[in-house]
């Protein structure tokens, strides 16, 4: 086998990378691509740190892939996220990296100005309020999705979500989301154990999630009431769905799994 076959990935390929990346797989039954089968091209939405740090795994982790749109609701957010991403020293990330200047969408309808180029693949990583109409949107426009958790932060978000997970599944489409305990070896294998009885039956269960107090972005003049809470995302319910769903949705996710 040439060094070309070898590097050579499929949207097939892509799930089973997205997996071992850490990466909880939904719906992993994508077919092998008609064309553009040797380089993925992916869009980022959501320039914040997540998304920026998104982006870094996935050039990273797979060598035939390429970062080449971004879309973010603020201007100075895309910005700083691409000169990050465009400074790393890497070799084999640099190269992976073909952001132009007409690639990068800014605004409410940014996603939708992204979705309706030729990316392959979106990395979703917006605040959580939006996610499921962004993804709804993606899975109609026929993209392979890695989304962040969680997945919505109400219940018509969630109905919303399902069915774009629904249309994912009849389009083929890989839809991937940011639980990634699942894939974390130490807990694969601790979590082998427990299912296999090794500590017994287990009765009841309990979770905690120790951090630090969110971010704050003190209020400049020019931010409406919208601005103001978006930057501030994770301080706001209706944003981020509260620390129990954007963040300790982990830890309930590895109890639901001891439990089975």
């Amino acid at each position: 086998m040439s060094t070309q076959d070898t590097n050579r990935v499929t949207r097939r390929d892509f799930a089973k990378t997205s997996a071992a990346a850490g990466f909880a797989i939904l719906s992993a039954k994508a077919g092998a691509a008609d064309t553009n089968s040797d380089t993925l091209r992916y869009g980022l939405i959501g320039c914040g740190g997540r998304g920026t740090g998104a982006a870094k795994n996935m050039l990273d982790g797979c060598d035939n892939c390429q970062l080449v749109a971004m879309a973010d609701l603020f201007e100075d957010r895309l910005t700083s996220s691409r000169k990050r991403i465009e400074a790393l020293k890497e070799s084999r990330i640099k190269g992976s990296v073909a952001i132009e200047d007409d690639m990068c969408f800014t605004g409410f309808d940014a996603y939708e100005k992204l979705l309706a180029t030729d990316v392959d693949v979106i990395i979703h990583a917006t605040t959580p309020y939006i996610r499921p109409k962004h993804i709804l949107a993606a899975a109609k426009a026929g993209k392979h999705i890695f989304t962040e958790k969680p997945v919505a932060v109400d219940a018509p978000g969630i109905r919303m979500f399902m069915e774009a997970a629904e249309i994912a599944k009849e389009k083929n489409l890989s839809l991937v989301a940011g639980t990634q305990r699942r894939h974390q070896k130490s807990y694969v294998d601790t979590m082998e154990k427990i299912l296999n009885g090794e500590i017994g039956e287990i009765q009841a269960a309990r979770a905690y999630w120790c951090g630090t107090l969110p971010f704050v972005h003190p209020r400049k003049e020019e931010w409406s009431d919208l601005e103001f809470q978006i930057r501030n995302w994770y301080a706001f319910c209706w944003v981020c769905g509260d620390n129990i769903v954007e963040q300790h949705i982990h830890n309930i996710d590895v109890i639901n799994w001891a439990m089975n």
